[in-house]
């Protein structure tokens, strides 16, 4: 459980991306390798948090899910709404793309937030999900080094072939593997280029199809 205030949270969330700017374009260029193109495609990102990367990928719509990481909607860069992973306030078939970054580790209900993006996206949609490998040195960091408070504390980190297993078993498709952060956390000093597969980087971007 967490023991901080949300806006605390967010503070230190902010507060990391800033300390790591690296890190974070890793991410971010991760994320866009499997982007789609297209300026008419209909975008969400579940658990928007700030809204940085949104705002960075154009997503068109952002929703906060009640996960302890709220920050005040003015204060995001993107139009966004309340929500929560698991009931998702769409009807069927309305996205064409949606992002999770990072959502799945502080979803109660993993299986069901897939089905849940599974049912609003479009046939042939793309889901785009990121998380960091259990796996990996920088969990082992996170691990280690984090204190029960900080925005990590409540995660569950999940391996690559647990989020495999969980998004076949939600009907996904095609599923395409990129991976970044190489390293310890404190030696990425520059921005990364993704690469295919994973094993190797500590943060995961899988890319499958409804």
């Amino acid at each position: 459980m967490l023991t901080s205030s949300p806006d605390i949270i967010i503070e230190q969330y902010d507060r990391w991306i800033d300390q790591y700017p690296a890190v974070f374009q890793s991410k971010l260029l991760a994320i866009k390798e499997v982007w789609p193109r297209g300026e008419q495609l209909i975008s969400v990102e579940i658990g928007t948090v700030s809204g940085r990367l949104a705002a960075a990928l154009c997503v068109h719509e952002g929703l906060q899910t009640p996960t302890g990481l709220e920050t005040p909607a003015e204060q995001i860069p993107v139009a966004t709404i309340p929500g929560l992973a698991e009931d998702l306030p769409y009807e069927n078939e309305q996205a064409d793309v949606i992002l999770m970054n990072g959502c799945i580790s502080h979803v109660k209900d993993v299986p069901r937030a897939l089905n849940e993006a599974h049912r609003v996206l479009k046939p042939g949609g793309t889901l785009i999900l990121s998380f960091i490998d259990r796996n990996s040195e920088l969990a082992s960091h996170y691990e280690a080094h984090l204190s029960e408070g900080s925005f990590r504390a409540c995660a569950r980190l999940y391996t690559a072939e647990e989020v495999q297993t969980l998004l076949n078993q939600a009907g996904f498709q095609q599923l395409n593997f990129y991976q970044t952060l190489f390293g310890h956390l404190h030696t990425i000093t520059g921005v990364q280029q993704p690469r295919s597969g994973y094993g190797e980087g500590s943060f995961v971007v899988i890319k499958c199809r409804r």
